[in-house]
């Protein structure tokens, strides 16, 4: 993969800044980047808004980032419920960085949004646990898990696997939704 010079998203950012209002910073996980900060600052010397994209596992890097108030937004994936958290990330998680995280951003973002992109390995009851994690937050999503035409997923043993159904999200949102003031399914 041939990374983009910065310079190069700059120029990009600026030749269209009649258009554009904000940039998403999405990933991988953006936080990872050491330089993140510095390059949010050249972007919001365009004028321009800053979306972050975060999984939550670096809240050090959001306390850094609210304390320079160098993002407007923040949507952070919660991967569903404490117990199960870094089964279904694939990968050991600190729940305890997650819960700090959760927390910065309910008490510090400009805005923000959490959401769950309910995979296959996924249920119902699953979904209704995860409320713990993000309870009192203002927003939260539920996202279909599709895999697009004609792709395959890096492990091929998920291959046509498929979530659950939209009417089903519709279903277990309609169970949790008075907990949150704004959110649905997507």
């Amino acid at each position: 993969m041939q990374l983009i010079p910065e310079n190069d998203i700059l120029y990009f950012l600026r030749e269209r800044g009649n258009f554009l209002d904000a940039l998403s910073i999405t990933g991988g996980e953006p936080t990872l980047h050491d330089d993140l900060p510095r390059f949010i600052k050249r972007v919001k010397q365009l004028g321009l808004l800053v979306k972050l994209d975060t999984n939550g596992s670096r809240p050090e890097v959001l306390k850094e980032l609210f304390d320079n108030h160098l993002v407007d937004y923040v949507a952070m994936d919660v991967k569903g419920p404490a117990t199960r958290y870094s089964e279904l990330a694939g990968v050991h998680v600190d729940l305890d960085a997650i819960r700090r995280s959760i927390k910065l951003i309910m008490d510090r973002a400009p805005d923000y949004e959490f959401r769950t992109t309910v995979a296959p390995t996924i249920t119902a009851k699953d979904i209704e646990d995860t409320v713990e994690l993000v309870e009192g937050a203002k927003r939260y999503f539920l996202q279909a898990f599709v895999v697009p035409e004609g792709k395959d997923l890096v492990d091929p043993s998920w291959n046509g696997k498929t979530g659950l159904s939209k009417t089903e999200l519709e279903s277990v949102w309609k169970g949790i939704e008075e907990s949150f003031p704004d959110g649905g399914v997507r």
